[in-house]
């Protein structure tokens, strides 16, 4: 669980905060040969950030959840909103 919110804060375009008070890119490193890391896209919004992200097992397509509550799809590089905090709770 700790890898998975790592991911969606670096993979996602949201790291810690520099000392300037922006907000760095950091720049992960897999630990073991057979898992590979790629950026996949920076989302805009630094009031909310992805807080969390997960794949789809039926078809393997991937979502964000921002701190807000908004839900995104990862479509081809860029991002689709899918629904809002009202429409899950």
């Amino acid at each position: 669980m700790a890898f998975l919110l790592l991911a969606a804060t670096t993979f996602l375009g949201w790291g810690p905060a520099s000392s300037r008070g922006a907000f760095a890119e950091t720049v992960p490193q897999a630990l073991r040969a057979n898992i590979h890391v790629r950026k996949v896209l920076v989302t805009e919004g630094a009031s909310s950030p992805p807080v969390r992200i997960a794949k789809d097992p039926r078809n393997s397509t991937l979502y964000y959840l921002k701190l807000s509550g908004d839900i995104y799809h990862v479509v081809a590089g860029t991002s689709k909103f899918v629904a809002d905090a009202a429409d899950h709770g």
